[in-house]
């Protein structure tokens, strides 16, 4: 039975219609099409086509949405960010995906990930609580122009309390600005009721996923929750600012306090000197090489990919810097174990402690300090020196307040 011929379908999506472009196995253009942006339209041109299809389009507000739809119908799904590509010629709908469906024919698309649907309901949590958080933050900022416009001081949160309100806009002259801070007010306190259930909701489902134990011994519940959403974390090299930064409260990486506890110690390179990281930039270069290129359709099949170059790289191929040697022949593992959680740091009785908030924030002589947020969670110390106070950490973390 002849095997049937695998076709090239780009899409070019805009809000009310997709532009379509079909191509064959050997380049020529079998059908060109434009089907409203609708499940059931674009669904119906896939199905026409046969299983043997390979879809393409970049990626933008829909293409998660597109992604799932069409992973069952089709053979394979690429979504592409292509932007930044030079314009040489004329532009328009059917010119953009002629050419997608060519690069898609040539194996020329560098593939975006959109498998993850497995963290689709927290990303969506979590955009629901940032949304929350924002819009609150603009009407507690609009609430103290009011009163600093009529040179009344709002300092600390008392202005937004529900106990202290008639207080405070008894404080207001006139009618039409008193009934723009109440208006504020109420949307105030409706926006963080719906911001404690959109939290709570947020971790709730943060807490399903398999990094959450981890991730959360050394951020806050919000930001464990916010990068469990991503696909993927990307951490500085070694050539910049790396999660082992220098002894400075500022520079201090959010999960340094907890490395510094289980006495994990860190090496640097030299300033100005990026050669030296020659070895690390060269195994990322060949990592992504051998497992990202191209990358594959689901996080099962990526992660086999993973596994598959990490024995290999360990058991089967020998370096030159360690003599021929395969690193799995050289390398002993630390007698300590890794711990899985980490018990709360004791001061002597006699010395201040205050704990930071998950901002950062902490709270002095009735005032609310900014000291950093890599200390968030954790009880810190506080010491005179001849020209600041200085809040300590154990673990050796230390900075003045500001």
């Amino acid at each position: 039975m002849k095997q049937e011929a695998i076709q090239y379908l780009a899409l070019d999506v805009h809000q009310a219609t997709t532009v379509a472009t079909v191509r064959t196995e050997n380049g020529s253009i079998r059908m060109r099409a434009t089907v409203a942006t609708e499940a059931s339209a674009i669904l119906g041109l896939v199905r026409g086509l046969g299983a043997q299809l390979h879809v393409a389009f970049e990626e933008g507000t829909q293409a998660q949405w597109l992604h799932d739809l069409l992973q069952p119908h089709a053979e394979r799904v690429v979504v592409c960010n292509v932007r930044g590509r030079s314009e040489t010629s004329n532009k328009s709908d059917r010119i953009d995906a002629d050419w997608l469906s060519e690069q898609l024919r040539l194996g020329a698309l560098k593939s975006v990930y959109h498998g993850a649907r497995s963290v689709a309901t927290l990303k969506e949590l979590v955009r629901c609580y940032s949304n929350l958080v924002d819009d609150s933050t603009r009407v507690m900022q609009r609430v103290k122009a009011l009163y600093r416009g009529r040179a009344i001081g709002t300092k600390g949160e008392a202005v937004y309390r529900p106990s202290q309100r008639k207080i405070w806009l008894g404080k207001l002259d006139g009618p039409g600005a008193k009934m723009r801070a109440a208006s504020l007010l109420a949307q105030l306190d409706t926006l963080l009721e719906l911001r404690r259930k959109a939290r709570v909701a947020m971790i709730a489902e943060a807490r399903r996923q398999s990094g959450w134990r981890s991730y959360s011994q050394c951020h806050s519940s919000v930001r464990s929750a916010w990068a469990g959403s991503t696909i993927a974390i990307a951490e500085k090299d070694c050539s910049r600012q790396s999660v082992f930064a220098e002894d400075t409260l500022e520079g201090t990486a959010r999960v340094r306090p907890f490395v510094r506890r289980i006495r994990i110690t860190s090496k640097q390179i030299v300033p100005g000197h990026p050669e030296q990281s020659g070895a690390h930039e060269r195994m990322h270069r060949t990592l992504k090489a051998e497992t990202t290129r191209p990358p594959e359709q689901t996080m099962d099949l990526q992660q086999k990919r993973f596994d598959e170059f990490r024995n290999m790289f360990n058991n089967e191929r020998p370096h030159e810097t360690l003599g021929q040697k395969r690193p799995a022949t050289i390398y002993r593992p630390s007698p300590r174990p890794y711990p899985e959680s980490l018990p709360p740091i004791e001061y002597a009785s006699h010395l201040e402690t205050r704990k930071i908030s998950h901002n950062g924030m902490m709270r002095w002589k009735r005032e609310r300090i900014f000291t950093s947020k890599t200390l968030t969670g954790e009880w810190s110390v506080l010491k005179r020196s001849t020209t600041a106070l200085v809040a300590v950490l154990r673990t050796g973390a230390a900075g003045p307040l500001r």
